[in-house]
């Protein structure tokens, strides 16, 4: 036993040996590797090519996907041009409520009543 064993509380020792039995791997005890080389997969897997239709939605799907792509990046690189603004759009101060809220506004009226 190590030195720093002995100086453990017995608990501390017991939980410690069980996570060593639980969690430790036992070392192999084949020779040969866990996987297969890929030219055995290789050989057993068989060719199924995809169906025409199918080749041709990922096609379709493709092109969809490009079109998407390219306006996405011309619309990025052209400038934004600035909005007029609409002649029916009160302007921006006969919007703004009264200064010290609409509480306090003598034209505002009473609410709830």
């Amino acid at each position: 036993m190590r030195p720093e064993r002995q100086d453990m509380p017995s608990q501390e020792r017991s939980i410690k040996d069980r996570g060593a039995e639980l969690y430790d791997d036992p070392p192999a005890a084949t020779g040969q590797p866990a996987t297969r080389p890929f030219a055995d997969y290789l050989r057993e897997t068989p060719a199924d090519p995809i169906s025409t239709g199918m080749r041709a939605f990922l096609w379709v799907a493709g092109v969809v996907v490009a079109i998407l792509l390219l306006a996405a990046l011309w619309r990025a690189q052209q400038p934004r041009a600035a909005r007029r603004p609409r002649a029916n759009r009160p302007p921006a101060a006969a919007a703004r409520p009264a200064p010290g809220g609409p509480l306090l506004s003598a034209t505002a009226p009473p609410a709830g009543r």
